[in-house]
């Protein structure tokens, strides 16, 4: 799969933590105060950012004798993405009281495996 590709699907999860995000704060009433917005804007500028490194320097490894010549995109892309699911399952139990993080987590296949 390329670099576009699983960049994209990641993005994709960015973009459904923000928007349960805010389905979560105009369900709960709460205000939709600019510096958590802010916050959570630049959290995810912060990650855009690490994709565009970890590509960088995938890229440039091509080329340049680099002492990092190991695949970087796809375990950047899989740590993000799997920080957004918990978020978004955080985000969903908020706006749906009957689906608890442990029912989601089960339902998706992320229970504890003890």
């Amino acid at each position: 799969m390329s670099d576009v590709v699983v960049i994209s699907i990641a993005l994709g999860f960015n973009a459904f933590d923000i928007i349960t995000g805010l389905i979560k704060a105009v369900k709960s009433d709460e205000k939709i105060l600019s510096y958590k917005l802010r916050n959570g804007l630049f959290k995810k500028v912060g990650f855009v950012l690490c994709y565009i490194l970890a590509w960088l320097i995938e890229y440039a490894s091509n080329y340049i004798d680099l002492p990092i010549n190991i695949p970087l995109v796809l375990p950047v892309v899989i740590y993000v993405i799997t920080t957004e699911i918990v978020s978004i399952i955080e985000n969903i139990a908020k706006i749906n009281p009957d689906i608890t993080p442990t029912i989601l987590k089960n339902i998706l296949g992320l229970e504890n495996k003890e």
